[in-house]
């Protein structure tokens, strides 16, 4: 059906009296009508091409997937150069193989220097960590039992103003008992003493 379109589109194309009649006029001169039938069929041709190119959905059809180069494909799949280590490098530049390896040697060294020196460094650190801690344990130790004693003794010392004010407030309680009996009884002793005077008054 797409394609009875196309030969109907291309057809009305070419039905064009002024084209047509000088198509004729052409193929004619040329005094050959196999001449003519292949222009037309060459254009008919085009025609069809030009409007597929601009239908999407042939352009996808049509269109050829990239396939894989092989002298490409050979390049990439080759080993790369791997960039060398430094110390291969020097090794290489290196003539002598017994300068390499003393120089290996006295690399190593330093590194086994470098190491042995941290560790000693950490180690340090470490015990002034753990004196440090053990110290500030001494302290808090020493600082609590302090605090313990002060506590304890303030303590016994409030107790024993307690027990001081205590006394005191008992002490005066029986000095101020002691002082209302011996009142009442100088006050009884006086009122006795007026009751005699007028009981001996009226005798009289």
């Amino acid at each position: 059906m797409f394609m009875n379109q196309l030969r109907r589109e291309s057809s009305v194309a070419h039905l064009n009296p002024d084209t047509e009649e000088a198509s004729v006029q052409d193929a004619v001169g040329a005094s050959t009508l196999e001449k003519y039938e292949a222009r037309i069929r060459r254009d008919v041709a085009n025609d069809i091409k030009a409007l597929l190119s601009r239908t999407k959905a042939y352009v996808q059809h049509s269109t050829t997937r990239p396939t894989s180069n092989p002298e490409h494909t050979k390049g990439l799949s080759a080993p790369k150069d791997v960039r060398m280590h430094p110390e291969t490098s020097l090794a290489r530049r290196l003539e002598d193989p017994v300068l390499w390896a003393k120089l290996r040697a006295f690399q190593l060294e330093e590194e086994r220097e470098a190491k042995e020196a941290a560790a000693v460094k950490e180690a340090q650190r470490i015990k002034e960590k753990k004196e440090q801690l053990q110290a500030y344990k001494e302290l808090r130790n020493q600082v609590s039992l302090q605090l313990m004693e002060e506590r304890n003794a303030a303590a016994k010392a409030e107790a024993a103003y307690a027990a001081q004010v205590s006394k005191y407030l008992k002490q005066k309680a029986a000095m101020d008992l002691q002082r209302q009996r011996e009142k009442r009884a100088s006050e009884k002793k006086k009122v006795e003493e007026l009751h005699d005077r007028f009981s001996v008054s009226n005798h009289r």
